[in-house]
């Protein structure tokens, strides 16, 4: 089971990326994908910054680095 860190950690990385893929007119779907893309590579041990960056190009439909 997570703990209570990795969950926060995840949970803000996940906002933090719909919120630049709507800020950067994004569709809702692309939001929804970049949440998810995002607390995922947190719950897999990549930090924030890169789940968050990885989680926004998913989103966007753009090349992913990560």
């Amino acid at each position: 089971m997570l703990t209570q860190i990795i969950k926060n950690r995840a949970q803000i990385a996940s906002i933090q990326a719909a919120s630049l893929v709507k800020t950067m007119q994004g569709t809702r779907q692309g939001q929804d994908n970049a949440a998810h893309h995002a607390r995922d590579l947190v719950i897999q041990g990549k930090t924030g910054a890169t789940a968050v960056e990885t989680g926004y190009r998913f989103g966007m439909g753009l090349p992913v680095l990560a």
